[in-house]
Parts: C-alpha cells; sequence; structure tokens
C-alpha cells in the first residue's frame, strides 16, 4: 500500500484539521485513561503494513474495530437525535472528529489494541472490551478453528451538544447520505482515500473499451450500466459480472461527477482486502444514481454496513484473510466445517442437559432425530469443547448398516475411554483409577480386561500392571448380563460429577438390542453410582414404531432416568444464507437472491444445500471469476434448474463424471461401509483386478468423496449419502456377487493373516456372506467357509458380540451338506452349539431350541446330550417356563439313573434329606484340607458326566422343584467327596 496523501479539502474533511480542540479533548482525563491519538494521525501511522503476517492481520482486525466502533457511535446518534443535515452529518463523519485511544503498551506496529473511540463533537465515547480468538498458524492452514474478534461496546455520552434536529422529510436520503459519509471516513482509514480519487474520476466514453471479462464470468445479457462498480457475484443481482460505463455520469450533489471505473477491480487495494473494498465502494455507490435496469449494490441502511463490518471482526477467516490471495479457477467450493447454521436452541438444549448431568452427577440420556443430511452429527460434535472445558470426557461410536459386529460400536467407545483417560491425566491419576478398577473388581478384574484390553493402558508401567497368566477365560464366565454388570461397574469407577463421561452413538437405526442393552444398564444404575451423559442420532423417518429404539426410551423412562428427545428440520432461509455467504467469502446481502432459490430447492437441509451447490458448480452455473476474485452465478438460470428432491441423485450425478476406475473404487469402498481400513486398500491392491484401487482411491480424496483419518488408518466417507450413492451405483441384483468376489479376492491376498488378525477374518468372511450359500458351488469350498465362519463365530463369542456370531454360525450351518452329520459330524456339532448360545441373547428362542433338539438327535455321547441341556436349562429359566423345566428335571433325573445314580422320586427324597445331609458332613470330616483343595484334579469322565448332571438338577430343583432342593444339594457335595472329580465341567473336553 503507498503512503497517505496529505489531508486535502474533500467532503470528509468540511470541517477541517481541529488540532486545538483534539488536543483540548484528550487533556480530558474522564474520557479515558489510555493514550490517545486524532484518528487522522493514528490512520496515517499505521498505514504501512508491517512486514510479519500475524502483525499483518492484527493491523487489519483493529482497523475494522476502530470502523465499527465509529459506526456503533453514529448509529447511537441517529437513535438519540431525531436527524441531521447534510452539512453536519459531513462533520460528523469528518476524520478530525475522532480520537483513538490505545493500549498504553502500544507502538506503532504491535499496539494495535484499541481501548476507545471518541467522538469529539457531539462528545460521545465507545469502549470497547475486545477478546481476540485468533490462532498463530491462521495463515498456514485452512483447517483452522474459528479466528476473530468479539468486541463488546459501551457508550458513554459525556455532553451530547444540541444539535439541529430539523430531519429531512426523505429519511431514506439522509441515511444513504450518512452510508456515503461514512465510506469516505473508510475510505481515508483504510486507504488514505485513493478510493475516493478513482471515483472521483469520470467515467470512460462509449468509444472507449473497457477490458474484457474473463471467460470465467457468466453472463446473461450485457447492459449498459449507467455506473460501472466491482464486477459482480451475480449477473441479475449486480448489473451482471462485466459491466460497461456510459457517458452520462452520476452527479453528487449536482456537481460532482460520481463514478467508480469497471478497471476498480485492478486497484492495489481491491487486490490485498477485496471484502474491506467491496464495503467502501458500496458505501460510497450510496450518493449514485443506479440505471434503473440495473442493479444496485450499495447499501439501503446504515444497519447493513454495520453488520458487515461486525461480521469481518467475527469471521475473518470466511470474510477476510482467506479472500486476499486469489485463489486458482477450478477450486472446489469448501464450506466451514466448525461452523453451526440455524441450531442455536439445539445447542443450548443439549450443553443444558449435559450441565445438568455434570452438576447432579447422575445420567441422562439425550435423543436427536432428523433426516439424514439435517446436520445430527454435526449438532453434537459442537458440545464436545465445551465438555472437554468442564472436565469431562467424550467417547463415540457409528453404528453400520453393513456391520456384522454392532457390538463393537459401543464396547470400543468405552475401551477407547481408557485410552483417553490416561492421555488426558497425570500419571498418577491414571494409576490411582488402575487400583480403584483392581479394588472394584478383586479376583474378576480379568474379565474386565478382557473386554476392556486398554484399561491395561492406565498402570503407570508394566512392571505395576497386575499378571494375567493363567486367567483363562471359561465357557459360560461371560454373558450379556455378567458383560453389563462389568460395564456398569467400570462406568461406576471413571466417571463422577467432577468428571462426566459423554458417550455418543450415532445412527441408532442401525443398533441392536444388546448394544443398548448395555447403555441401559449404565444410565439406569443406582442413583449418583455413574455419571454418563448418553447422546444418540437416528434417522426417524427410517424407523418404525415398533423400532428398538423406542423401546429402549420406554425402559429408561421406567427407570426414571431423565431422556429428551428432539427432532432436526431444515436450516431457516436466513441461515443458509449465512451458509453460503460464508463459503462465497461474499456479505450475506449480497448472495440473499440465491439463497431464497437454493432454500425452495432444498428444505434448508445442509448436506443438501452443500451437494446443490456443488452440482451447479459442476455444471458451470456457478464459477470462480478469477478477475472479481469471487463466485459468480446467474439467479436465472440456477432458478430454472431442476433438482431431485433426492440428494442422492444429485451425489450419484456427479460420481458419474468420474473415471471408471474411481468410480469402482468407490463402489469396492462402499461395500466395506462408511470406512475402510488402508491395509485392506492394500491388500486389495495386490490382486491383478483392483490394482489400482489405491491410487484411485487416493483419487476420491481429492475430488472430496472421501477423507483419510488423521492417524492414516482409514479411508471416510464424507457422508452416509455419499456412500449410499455409491454403493447405489452396484445394480441390485449384482450386489451379493459384487461383494462375495471382493472377499474372495482379499482372502487370497490375504493368504497366512486371516488367522492372525480377528478383524481382517471378520471383514472378509462379512463380504463372502453376501453370497453364502447360492454362490458356493463346490462342496470343498462350502466346507472351507463354513470352518471360517466358525472362527470368526467362537472369536465374536469371545468377545460377547452375540449378534456376530449368530449371523457367522447361521452362515455356517447354512453351507453344510445336507449329510454332515455324517460326514462333518464334528464341525455340525460345535456350530450348532454356538448358534444356540448365541441364538438366545439375540432373542432367537425358536432357532436355538431348534437348533439343541438337532443336537440332541444326533448326539452320540450323554456328554454331548448334557451340554445341550445345559443351554435348554438356561433358555426356559429366562422364560419363566416352569412346566417345561419339571419336564426337563425328569429328564435328567433319568439320565442320573442311567449312569447308576439311584436317583429317588420328589416324595422319597424328602424323606431321606436328614440322612443324606448327615453323610455329606461326615464325608467333610474325613478330609483334610489339602485333599480339599486337590479334589479337582481326578475323576473319570463318567464321574464328571454325573456331576454335570447335578449341577443341572440342582438348578433345576431351586426353580421348579423347590421341595427337593435340599436333598440333591446333599446328594451332589456327597458325589464330589466320594469321587474327587471335577466339579467344573467343561463342554467340548470329554
Amino acid at each position: 500500500m503507498t503512503d497517505l496523501p496529505p489531508a486535502r479539502s474533500s467532503p470528509s474533511s468540511s470541517v477541517g484539521p481541529l488540532p486545538a480542540q483534539v488536543s483540548a479533548f484528550v487533556d480530558k482525563k474522564d474520557y479515558t485513561t489510555s493514550p490517545a491519538v486524532p484518528l487522522r494521525q493514528w490512520a496515517i501511522n499505521h498505514q504501512k503494513m508491517p512486514p510479519d503476517l500475524m502483525l499483518q492481520r492484527d493491523a487489519i482486525l483493529a482497523k475494522i474495530t476502530v470502523a465499527y466502533a465509529i459506526g456503533k457511535l453514529l448509529e447511537h446518534l441517529r437513535i438519540i437525535v431525531s436527524g441531521y443535515s447534510k452539512d453536519q452529518i459531513e462533520s460528523l463523519c469528518s476524520v478530525d472528529n475522532f480520537v483513538v485511544c490505545m493500549s498504553e503498551h502500544g507502538t506503532s506496529h504491535d499496539g494495535w489494541e484499541v481501548m476507545s473511540i471518541t467522538m469529539i463533537s457531539p462528545p460521545l465515547t465507545l469502549k470497547l472490551v475486545s477478546t481476540s480468538f485468533t490462532r498463530s498458524n491462521f495463515f498456514e492452514s485452512a483447517n483452522d478453528e474459528d479466528c476473530g474478534r468479539t468486541v463488546e461496546a459501551v457508550i458513554a455520552t459525556h455532553s451530547l451538544s444540541c444539535c439541529s434536529k430539523t430531519a429531512f422529510k426523505d429519511e431514506t436520503l439522509d441515511d444513504k447520505f450518512l452510508c456515503y459519509s461514512f465510506g469516505v471516513l473508510l475510505d481515508f482509514i483504510f486507504f488514505g482515500g485513493s478510493l475516493l480519487d478513482v471515483t472521483m474520476k469520470p467515467g470512460p466514453h462509449e468509444n472507449e473499451k473497457e477490458d474484457e471479462e474473463p471467460s470465467d464470468v457468466i453472463l446473461e445479457e450485457s447492459r449498459p450500466a449507467k455506473f460501472a462498480c466491482i464486477p459482480s457475484r451475480c449477473e441479475d443481482s449486480f448489473s451482471g459480472a462485466l459491466s460497461l460505463s456510459s457517458p452520462d455520469a452520476g452527479n453528487h450533489n449536482g456537481s460532482d461527477a460520481i463514478s467508480v471505473k469497471a478497471s476498480l477491480h485492478t486497484h492495489p487495494s481491491f487486490a490485498s482486502l477485496p471484502a474491506i473494498s467491496r464495503l467502501v465502494v458500496d458505501l460510497l455507490n450510496c450518493e449514485c444514481e443506479i440505471d434503473p435496469f440495473g442493479s444496485d449494490d450499495s447499501y439501503s441502511s446504515f444497519e447493513e454496513a454495520i453488520h458487515d463490518l461486525h461480521l469481518l471482526l467475527q469471521d475473518p477467516k470466511s470474510y477476510l484473510f482467506e479472500r486476499i490471495n486469489p485463489r486458482p479457477q477450478n477450486e472446489m467450493l469448501t464450506f466451514a466445517n466448525d461452523k453451526m447454521y440455524g441450531r442455536t436452541s439445539e445447542v443450548s438444549a443439549l450443553t443444558d442437559a449435559f450441565c445438568k448431568v455434570a452438576l447432579s452427577g447422575t445420567s441422562e440420556a439425550f435423543l436427536i432425530g432428523g433426516f439424514s443430511g439435517c446436520g445430527k452429527t454435526r449438532l453434537v460434535q459442537s458440545v464436545f469443547h465445551s465438555v472437554f472445558s468442564a472436565g469431562g470426557m467424550v467417547v463415540n461410536g457409528k453404528f453400520d448398516q453393513t456391520s456384522s459386529c454392532p457390538l463393537n460400536a459401543v464396547l470400543s467407545a468405552f475401551d477407547d475411554l481408557c485410552i483417553l483417560i490416561a492421555d488426558r491425566n497425570s500419571e498418577e491419576y491414571s494409576r490411582k483409577v488402575y487400583q480403584l478398577l483392581v479394588a472394584e473388581f478383586g479376583t474378576s478384574f480379568h474379565l474386565l480386561v478382557h473386554v476392556l484390553p486398554n484399561v491395561l493402558r492406565l498402570s503407570s508401567s508394566p512392571s505395576t500392571a497386575l499378571s494375567l497368566d493363567g486367567d483363562v477365560l471359561n465357557e459360560g464366565e461371560v454373558n450379556f448380563y455378567s458383560l453389563c454388570d462389568i460395564i456398569k461397574r467400570f462406568m461406576r469407577v471413571v466417571s463422577s460429577a467432577s468428571c462426566p463421561v459423554m458417550l455418543f452413538l450415532d445412527d441408532l437405526q442401525w443398533a441392536d438390542p444388546i448394544s443398548l442393552g448395555v447403555v441401559h444398564t449404565v444410565l439406569s444404575d443406582l442413583k449418583g453410582a455413574n455419571c454418563m451423559f448418553f447422546v444418540g442420532s437416528y434417522r426417524d423417518n427410517e424407523v418404525k414404531p415398533s423400532h428398538i429404539i423406542f423401546g429402549f426410551c420406554d425402559q429408561l423412562s421406567a427407570f426414571e432416568v431423565p431422556i429428551t428427545t428432539i427432532h432436526l428440520d431444515g436450516m431457516p432461509e436466513d441461515d443458509v444464507n449465512l451458509m453460503i455467504s460464508g463459503a462465497f467469502g461474499i456479505f450475506p446481502r449480497l448472495c440473499r437472491s440465491l439463497s431464497q432459490i437454493v432454500f425452495r430447492k432444498t428444505g434448508g437441509n445442509p448436506f443438501f444445500v452443500k451437494t446443490f451447490l456443488r452440482s451447479l458448480a459442476d455444471k458451470g452455473l456457478l464459477k470462480y471469476s478469477l478477475r472479481s476474485r469471487s463466485w459468480v452465478w446467474s439467479d436465472n438460470k440456477i432458478n430454472a434448474e431442476s433438482v431431485t428432491p433426492n440428494v442422492l441423485d444429485l451425489v450419484t450425478a456427479k460420481m458419474t463424471t468420474l473415471s471408471q476406475n474411481v468410480q469402482s473404487a468407490l463402489q469396492v469402498a462402499a461395500c466395506f461401509g462408511i470406512k475402510i481400513k488402508c491395509s485392506i486398500v492394500q491388500d486389495l491392491s495386490k490382486s491383478p483386478q483392483h490394482s489400482s484401487l489405491l491410487s484411485d482411491i487416493n483419487e476420491a480424496v481429492q475430488d472430496g468423496f472421501m477423507d483419510l483419518d488423521a492417524d492414516g488408518s482409514h479411508y471416510r466417507f464424507v457422508h452416509d449419502k455419499v456412500r449410499e450413492a455409491a454403493y447405489g451405483m452396484i445394480r441390485c441384483e449384482c450386489k451379493n456377487r459384487y461383494h462375495f468376489d471382493v472377499g474372495m479376492t482379499l482372502l487370497s491376498s490375504c493368504e497366512g493373516q486371516i488367522h492372525e488378525k480377528s478383524d481382517t477374518l471378520f471383514t472378509i468372511i462379512d463380504q463372502i456372506n453376501h453370497g453364502v450359500p447360492s454362490l458356493v458351488c463346490c462342496e470343498s469350498q462350502r466346507i472351507s467357509i463354513a470352518k471360517l465362519n466358525y472362527e470368526a463365530c467362537s472369536k465374536a463369542m469371545q468377545s460377547f458380540n452375540y449378534t456376530s456370531a449368530y449371523t457367522h454360525s447361521k452362515a455356517a450351518i447354512s453351507l453344510l451338506p445336507d449329510d454332515s452329520w455324517k460326514t462333518q459330524y464334528d464341525l455340525n456339532l460345535i456350530v450348532h452349539f454356538l448358534f444356540a448360545k448365541a441364538a438366545h441373547p439375540c432373542k432367537k428362542v425358536v432357532e436355538a431350541r431348534d437348533s439343541l433338539n438337532k443336537i440332541l438327535y444326533h448326539a452320540d455321547c450323554i456328554g454331548t446330550k448334557l451340554d445341550a441341556y445345559t443351554i435348554l436349562e438356561s433358555i426356559l429359566l429366562s422364560a419363566s417356563a416352569f412346566k417345561e423345566m419339571q419336564q426337563l428335571f425328569t429328564t435328567i433325573r433319568g439320565a442320573l439313573n442311567s449312569l447308576g445314580e439311584n436317583i429317588p422320586d420328589e416324595h422319597t427324597a424328602s424323606q431321606e434329606l436328614t440322612n443324606e445331609v448327615n453323610s455329606a458332613k461326615k464325608c467333610f470330616e474325613m478330609e483334610s484340607d489339602d485333599s480339599l483343595l486337590n479334589i479337582h484334579k481326578s475323576g473319570s469322565k463318567k464321574d464328571c458326566f454325573i456331576i454335570h448332571a447335578y449341577n443341572i438338577l440342582v438348578r433345576l430343583a431351586w426353580n421348579a422343584k423347590l421341595k427337593s432342593y435340599n436333598y440333591f444339594v446333599a446328594r451332589w457335595v456327597r458325589f464330589c467327596l466320594k469321587s474327587k472329580a471335577a466339579s467344573k465341567y467343561v463342554p467340548g473336553e470329554l
């Protein structure tokens, strides 16, 4: 920027220099105790930009702060005084009518903090409380947090001189002239009056050719404009991106010719500060006579100008700094991911609910429903910072429609909580939490480690962690109920009012009953036992009244757990305008006509709005003009554009413009859900048919369809709808074959690794199972895939993921041949056992009992039948089927008789109770302590069968034959002491 010219006679200085008045005013200590400088001198002193980028930013923000403060002073005068003459307005807006009071530590470059602005005549002072929240690396990254400045203005009136209160009859003209005079003042503050120098020159004659607009500017038709201005964004709104000057120039007060030349975009001020240049020019144009056939960008009110200045202060990243450097012509239209539009009340409700949890130390639930793309996830993410600031922890998970392991979303979240506690706290605190967990679980601590392996991260060092060698997880030691108990007790230790935990689960419409059951157990724990704020989001248009979400809510209400439910609709029109304004980097008033069209076509759905605008850019209806350094469009053409009500059609249409390889890569990635591991991409790239997959997915990232996680572990679709669009490009009748082929290709590429990494096993078999059993013809291949499903089922059962275990065991059964009970007896037996165990907690009771009946029909060993009876007994107990339990009691008693145990009937048993108890007592007296400790290390297979049968019989007696319960307990104890056989029967070992 060139040096400022000396003060000259102009509308901005009609009052003339007032050094004496200024000096007298500055001496008044009651106005401010900070160093005071006349505005003219302050602007001249700070005209040259410092070399440091951060100081340049501060300098620009300081000038905008001064401009905003002066605007607020003038706005205040308009309220308390009914009207001013033009001469008075010129005097009010004179650069010599203001004093800038800065911080006492200010220098020419680093003293940009403005404390107050004072108007000399009439005497008014506006004190500023300014908080800067810019980041040090603001200029280096486009993904930084919000940058800018919040300003609180307090006006102190000292003595308001009696001004003429004779108002113009045309108050609009009065407001327009105030805007113009304010523009002259801002021109001096920012540019030293250089813009006014341009506007004072007459426009070009008809025979003078202007530089033609580059081809990237959209023109509907060219009209001669009386006053050409900076190339406009919208031809319909601003008189065209290309404007021609007419020989008739507008007059200022009937004499001064005012015309902003079309070449103003070449002015140095426009190159360095286009947004401020636009603001000043639009203020200066308030005194221009605009052609009635053109369009007017000038301000319609003084309040509009103040609002725009405030916007520059609040969000300079969107409207100011990022617009300084020219963007490439083919730059993709980008939206700020860290901003929320139109969700103020929802954010407030969510924050208030969390505060209640933190203050009360209890648990609450908060559910958010809405259409896909309405901003549910973004709404929840907006309060994460507040939770962390309050000392809380945030963990989250996402249910995936394609996942066979939905419980992983919940368990992984709680497992991540262990890492979060270790990373965000001192070693001493983490060690204390670890010790409390050890004390809480005692000898069952190995169960917690099995469920949440990262709990060992809380130990300060491996040497201090408990040795878990030998702590093998026994059959039946962990089931759904014990899993819920483990998580509940864990949360009792790690959460509290001083450290509340926020659990966010996305896409609850794809949740399973077991996952929600675990969450319900924690939330409905004793009041004050834990402190968890659960937030869930779901697509309420995709769930029926019978969906488990509503049963989950009913259960919470029954346990008196506070629950809040809200619904998100589309954004209001004003917020759509703000979103578009921020994306384009122009003031909201300049894109309102476009926003109205977009709102009408999209209903305000945030994702739909973004997708629609990007589709306009793809079609050339929205372009970035290098000349005007802004986005340009035609309202008429966009309004005529037909829009499908389904946003998927827009996303799909954009995908079809990609190369065939990139489209195929997106389809492959979509088969794996919302994200795909980078290792899976690399493994698939080893195959000839997917050799370019890695580079193609990276190209999809560049095109904005996918993102690479910060840790480089996953490629992720930018939105669920993008994944749905990519998956929808696969023909419905080909989907199963597509999955199957991808899975088989991955299986061949991961030969030798599949048994080492359980996650890889699940990934592969989930793809293959889409083609099971119809696409598997070869019997050897069927057996091979059945064994993979069995392995996946076993691992899922070890992780208590019963839904996944049910799916994989069912797939394995479907692959076994009809004669497999003869040819594949062992595989058939173990798969049916696993299926029955997994189906029961999944509430597939009929299927579980059918599987047990098949086992009992084909079993060739009493031990196998007893295993089946054990599962059947738990099913009957959970269903409270007492009559069937009595029948099973009779069956087990018969099995004991067949094993040589003479079991009397119920009447005889009650008569022999005393004798049986005395016999058991004598057996105890005959055993030493050492023999009792080693009693379970011997015993024949038959004895183990008998003890196993007694185990079942005793439980059945307690629930269905209570009168004979004591007798059978005593008889069971006596047999154990007599045979010295193992009382813990391990299925599958006998």
